[in-house]
């Protein structure tokens, strides 16, 4: 099966000749790079040329900026040929057999449309390991897995991984490949989410189909000022209220019911703490305090009523 690896980017000119050079290292037999540029304004086009010149499974799309990575991986995501498209990020490091890992999940379980595995995060020099094997923290993914694919992998039933993933996003994106037909089914990433489009994907593409986990790490994540998680904000709490509205529609099994209410009590109770920040927001304070005890009665809510009634301030 052919492979495609999609990375978007944006002024990572420090960073991409390490992040492709560990691709191109797997030396997997049928592959194509896609990079898809989200209008840098440093040196990255001249680096992107190096390569493009170098390897022809390497390509290099530019297009106007955007400001978030979900549409320069939907655009190359349009451009993949391959069977299974890999998700990567431009800054980030692949480690020895990513690639082979993960399709032998694939070749060996058809019912498989999505894998993911575990990572670890490295310092933005890439020199010391900050956190090893993040994954294994993840008790709402380690609690769910079946029975072995390989050595390395588990089987995760869809209804499983996808009440986990309500819990907790287990799912680092450079680690991720998708059947290209899992794709052309749910669609790309939702562009209109500026800072859980990741996570509401894996939450639809989890609802399609079943999932393998690889327990070894996969990459280094670069844990740097630059990166796109330091820049999110409290706004996630309101994307994540948006993407809850969603799945509140879909048929559930009754863990993931269950998640889902702890999920929405969480997200109000931290849009209310924001809230409460603010001038003259008491009373989106209060409701959003409400609305947590509603999902699920807590102290922490019930204090928050308080605050925002008295007018204290977080």
């Amino acid at each position: 099966m052919k492979i495609s690896i999609v990375i978007p980017t944006y002024n990572s000119a420090a960073y991409i000749t390490e992040t492709l050079n560990s691709l191109i290292e797997q030396a997997y037999a049928d592959q194509e790079i896609i990079v898809v540029d989200d209008g840098s304004t440093d040196n990255t086009p001249a680096i992107m040329a190096a390569f493009t010149n170098r390897y022809s499974f390497i390509s290099y799309t530019v297009i106007e900026n955007n400001g978030g990575p979900a549409k320069p991986r939907n655009v190359g995501i349009g451009l993949a040929t391959g069977d299974v498209v890999f998700l990567f990020d431009s800054d980030d490091i692949a480690l020895p057999g990513k690639f082979t890992e993960a399709m032998k999940v694939f070749e060996q379980e058809p019912s498989v449309g999505m894998v993911t595995t575990n990572f670890s995060i490295v310092d933005s020099d890439a020199k010391n390991i900050v956190r090893n094997r993040m994954i294994d923290d993840y008790v709402s993914l380690q609690s769910i897995l079946g029975r072995k694919i390989t050595d390395n992998a588990y089987f995760v039933e869809s209804s499983d991984a996808f009440a986990a993933l309500i819990s907790a996003n287990y799912v680092g994106t450079p680690g991720v490949g998708i059947r290209k037909e899992i794709l052309a089914k749910i669609g790309g990433f939702d562009e209109t989410l500026r800072h859980i489009d990741d996570r509401e994907m894996w939450l639809r593409v989890a609802y399609e189909t079943n999932i393998g986990y690889i327990s070894e790490p996969s990459f280094l994540y670069r844990n740097h000022e630059q990166s796109i998680s330091k820049k999110r904000s409290s706004l996630q709490s309101k994307e994540r209220l948006m993407v809850a509205k969603k799945l509140e529609r879909l048929p559930k099994s009754q863990q993931a019911s269950k998640n889902l209410k702890v999920f929405k009590s969480k997200n109000y109770y931290e849009l209310g703490m924001a809230m409460l920040k603010q001038p003259n927001a008491r009373l989106d304070a209060f409701n959003c305090f409400f609305n947590s005890f509603l999902c699920r009665p807590h102290v922490a809510a019930f204090k928050g009523l308080i605050k925002a009634i008295i007018g204290r301030k977080y």
